[in-house]
């Protein structure tokens, strides 16, 4: 696992890659219903098949991120809200 920024207050979400591609879908929708509850509402999971990895996609431009890692970094000060 790489190393991460420690200087700021954050905290690391990440899913289990299965072998089975409609388990990493429905992971990705658990999750991201977690995220609204925490009301991260600007971008969420989703499983990219062709990639065989997990994305983070900001909704408002439609930019992913690829995640190798299968998780995402969030800022905890702003979810502590």
């Amino acid at each position: 696992m790489k190393s991460r920024d420690k200087t700021h207050n954050c905290i690391w979400i990440e899913i289990e890659n299965h072998q089975d591609a409609v388990l990493n879908e429905d992971a990705a929708k658990a999750v991201n219903k977690m995220l609204k509850k925490l009301d991260v509402t600007y971008g969420g999971f989703e499983w990219n098949q062709h990639a065989g990895m997990y994305h983070f996609v900001e909704y408002a431009s439609g930019s992913f991120f690829e995640l190798p890692e299968d998780g995402h970094t969030f800022n905890l000060d702003y979810l502590a809200k």
